[in-house]
């Protein structure tokens, strides 16, 4: 009982969203304040950059606004509403970036400063890229709530960069068995969406990720990553320091941050970081050496050239990434990428 009432008090979702859900609701400002009473919010709260509803508090305004408007699927019609500007630094950013890929990849270091709760990944099953997601949400309203605001949100941010692309040749997956209003989600998924899958994920062909965005802009891209780490520093979650070093290693264009770099992130000297990570029996060297492994796995995956992977990596030479990566993994680059896709498919 302690260890649940510990969970519902934790950090879920950033305030801001709060303001944007009563923003929606077609109501006065009295009968929002009532709705924030009742859900034991504070006002300050939506307002500042640093506040994050609890998974109580976020329950509790989900239900009071999907009452307050009459609308079960108030979630696809939420996620309508929202667009990259209204994800703060972290929109700009993703905004801002190159490729398809690169801005998936800075969702997956960042996106913890918007949804505390929620757990993203990116996976390679054979020919196809699968953006999968999940929320320490079990009240089953506000779940389903916050999957179909985010699928609408990430569908329809696709479709502004890239038409239907994604949508034709990929699909949408999700874990809950199909609800009443069937028609709201054909009219924003077409026929791309299963359900009661063993997962909430967004598939696509694997080769799209190379896709361009319409926007790229390097300076207001390191303005707004740079926003993003000084938020990502301040998170109200206890994380280990191995893994905020390791979140904050790379850039999304894979440019490695030096310790002295890291240390100030972390709002502390250079000197105290490595005495930090000793503690830990882990060094700044060897974060390095992990962190390039493992963004050498997926890039292999994503089947990106060796050449590029070097290049990216920092290597002399295609050579010498590939005798590299042999010896700490006992395979060669394509040998690795044979194995995984054997073991997906079995």
């Amino acid at each position: 009982m302690e260890s649940s009432l510990k969970k519902d008090n934790q950090p879920a979702l950033h305030g801001q969203y709060g303001a944007l859900l009563l923003d929606a609701l077609d109501i006065d400002e009295q009968s929002k304040q009532a709705i924030l009473s009742q859900c034991n919010i504070r006002p300050g709260l939506l307002t500042s950059q640093d506040a994050f509803l609890s998974r109580q508090q976020s329950e509790q305004l989900i239900h009071q606004v999907i009452e307050a408007s009459g609308t079960p699927d108030f979630g696809l019609m939420f996620g309508e509403r929202l667009n990259l500007m209204t994800h703060g630094a972290l929109g700009q950013a993703v905004l801002s970036c190159n490729t398809l890929e690169q801005a998936i990849e800075l969702l997956l270091k960042y996106y913890r400063t918007r949804m505390v709760h929620a757990q993203l990944e990116l996976l390679y099953e054979g020919d196809l890229a699968v953006l999968a997601f999940d929320f320490d949400q079990p009240d089953s309203d506000a779940y389903r709530f916050l999957i179909e605001t985010v699928f609408v949100c990430l569908v329809r941010t696709s479709m502004f960069f890239f038409g239907m692309k994604l949508l034709y040749q990929g699909h949408v997956q999700i874990s809950y068995e199909q609800p009443h209003y069937l028609t709201q989600y054909k009219s924003t998924f077409f026929n791309g969406v299963t359900f009661d899958a063993p997962r909430n994920a967004l598939c696509f062909k694997r080769e799209l990720l190379n896709l361009p965005m319409a926007m790229p802009n390097p300076s207001a891209l390191k303005q707004a990553e740079e926003a993003c780490t000084q938020l990502m520093a301040r998170l109200p979650i206890k994380t280990s320091l191995v893994e905020q070093v390791k979140a904050l290693m790379f850039s999304p264009s894979g440019e490695e941050a030096s310790i002295e770099e890291l240390a100030a992130m972390l709002h502390m000297s250079s000197r105290t970081l490595r005495r930090k990570l000793a503690t830990e029996q882990q060094s700044y060297r060897a974060l390095v050496e992990e962190a390039k492994l493992d963004l050498a796995k997926e890039l292999i995956l994503a089947r990106t050239s060796i050449e590029e992977i070097a290049e990216r990596l920092n290597y002399s030479d295609p050579s010498n990434f590939g005798r590299a990566f042999k010896k700490k993994t006992g395979l060669s680059p394509t040998a690795f990428r044979n194995q995984q896709q054997e073991s997906s498919s079995v």
